[in-house]
């Protein structure tokens, strides 16, 4: 592994090898100027010592010149070079080959030592060549280096300006230390404008499960979590209701299930509100049993849990929520970026909020409709609906599809409206050619939802749902054994909708008052679809139905008329 540098560091060392040099220059230069100034002074000496000798020579009898010499030679001005003793000194004063042999070394020592000065300067001379050479390769290297860095500098703000304009680029490698928090800073931006890019550009969704379905699969790429889900508060009733989950491992049992209900203030929801934080994490929810959402959660393996609520302006809408079957793994790193992620979707969010309202206040006036023509209570179609629904579940349809059968399964009497209300009212057992009129209510049903899906094209948000509404208006009276009205399919040739639906309102109508009979009990409605299995209904939905009867005796009982 390459320790990176630092610019800094490079900087400083560069910065401080130039200053040793020209400390290190200053004092050679001062040492050399030292050595002149000691070589003046030497050669001050040795002249001024020649002439007295020369003197000596010429005037031997002179003893103010013998005085001076003997003097100077005391002082020993040569010592190191040339060292004598006081008698020494007599002897060379009384002989004059000696004063000429000390005159001669006299000459020699200046002649060395020049060299010697000579030597040092040009020395100090060539040092001082090389240090001015290596200052200024320092100089170009440190400008190089500070070039080098401006270059990328600017190259990373141009990244960065790019980044900005959802540019796709490959950011540089970081050279120096100070370029690594640079460019961490540099990948965070792009990876948020990559965000940006891929949430806010996903396709619109008509359903809430294919809205939990797209998202979940970019998720995966982004964030850790083994389930996503997403909840709406109902804002009449006071509660979380909970939507379709997104797991990451398919085989994952879902317990808790579309639809799920509770009270925000039993939640600790309601407190993260209060207190306005953008995110929630729970390391634990062990800690959490008291919340029965939790203990569904608990129930899937999940152990760890990221919470951000959903806003349309001041108001909440729901929550969305990641699952982990591992703990801990959630930090605030992942509650900022989870927050960031939900804000980008806010408007898929309302969006798939909207048909999923606009469908549910769709079906609603067209029940409201018929009811005004029937006799038939709002409760029928309630009923009706959650019978649909939970045979849907047991047979784990998908989301989607089980959510389209709820809301979609009170249309199928909308053709109601077009037959005359003396027959719809009539309190008696239809006529054969009453009996005709009244059959032809699937017809009407079908045109009325026909004229919907040419005006929705194929391929549009919502053309799926009403194509199944569609299957459920126009197979709901067909027969397992093809003696159903109106076109007579038998078994699988049924949509699959329609014999759901079927089950679900023959079942109401033999548990309710109606005018041509009286209800049933529950237990002898049971024995009905049982003894009409393989004749009027799917045998395996019959046996998939009576296996729910705990289920469905509580919403017979809840919602009875």
């Amino acid at each position: 592994m390459i320790l990176m540098r630092s610019f800094e560091q490079i900087y400083r060392r560069i910065g401080n090898l130039k200053i040793a040099l020209t400390v290190t220059l200053l004092f050679t230069c001062a040492f050399a100027l030292w050595k002149t100034i000691t070589l003046r002074e030497l050669n001050s000496y040795i002249t001024e010592t020649l002439q007295l000798v020369n003197q000596i020579i010429l005037n031997p009898e002179e003893p103010i010149l013998i005085e001076r010499l003997q003097e100077m030679i005391r002082q020993r001005r040569f010592e190191g070079s040339f060292t004598l003793t006081n008698s020494a000194s007599e002897r060379l004063v009384a002989s004059r080959d000696s004063l000429r042999s000390f005159a001669q070394y006299l000459q020699n020592l200046r002649t060395k030592e020049l060299n010697h000065v000579t030597q040092i300067i040009f020395w100090v001379l060539g040092f001082s060549l090389c240090v001015l050479a290596a200052e200024i390769l320092f100089s170009h290297m440190l400008m190089k280096t500070i070039r080098t860095e401006r270059k990328r500098t600017q190259d990373l703000l141009k990244s960065l300006e790019d980044i900005s304009r959802f540019k796709t680029i490959q950011l540089p490698d970081p050279v120096f230390k100070e370029e690594t928090s640079y460019l961490e800073w540099a990948k965070q931006i792009q990876h948020n404008m990559d965000l940006v890019r891929m949430f806010s550009t996903l396709p619109l969704t008509a359903t809430i499960e294919d809205f939990i379905h797209e998202i979940g699969i970019q998720l995966a790429g982004v964030l850790p979590f083994h389930r996503f889900s997403l909840s709406f508060i109902d804002e009449e009733a006071k509660k979380v209701i909970a939507e379709t989950a997104y797991f990451t491992d398919p085989s994952t049992p879902m317990f808790l299930k579309p639809g799920f209900a509770q009270a925000i203030t039993e939640t600790s929801l309601n407190e993260m509100l209060q207190k306005g934080v953008p995110y929630r994490i729970i390391h634990n929810l062990e800690d959490r049993k008291n919340s029965e959402s939790t203990k569904l959660l608990l129930q899937e393996g999940m152990k760890s849990n990221l919470t951000v609520p959903l806003f349309l302006g001041a108001r909440c809408l729901g929550f969305m929520f990641l699952s982990s079957k591992e703990t801990p793994i959630y930090t605030d790193a992942h509650g900022e970026l989870f927050s960031f992620i939900c804000k980008l979707l806010e408007k898929q969010v309302f969006y798939s909020y909207l048909i999923q309202e606009a469908i549910s206040q769709f079906g609603g006036g067209f029940v409201n409709l018929v009811e005004l023509k029937d006799n038939e209570t709002g409760n029928h179609v309630k009923r009706v609906a959650l019978y649909a629904r939970l045979l849907a579940e047991k047979l784990d349809l998908h989301p989607k599809q089980i959510r389209i059968i709820y809301q979609f399964s009170p249309l199928h009497d909308i053709g109601k409206v077009a037959i005359p209300d003396r027959i719809l009212q009539k309190p008696g057992p239809l006529s054969p050619e009453e009996w005709e009129i009244m059959k032809r209510h699937v017809t009407y049903g079908e045109q009325v939802l026909g004229k919907l899906i040419e005006q929705n094209p194929k391929g549009s948000l919502y053309a799926q749902s009403l194509t199944s509404a569609l299957h459920m208006i126009a197979d709901h009276h067909e027969r397992w054994d093809g003696t159903g009205y109106p076109r007579g399919k038998k078994n699988e040739e049924i949509s699959l909708e329609g014999r759901i639906l079927s089950l679900a309102d023959t079942f109401d109508a033999l548990t309710t008052v109606r005018p041509y009979k009286p209800a049933f009990s529950f237990e002898q409605s049971l024995r009905i679809l049982e003894q009409n299995k393989e004749r009027q209904f799917d045998p395996h939905l019959v046996d998939v139905f009576i296996s729910l009867r705990k289920e469905i005796e509580r919403i017979y009982e809840n919602l009875k008329d």
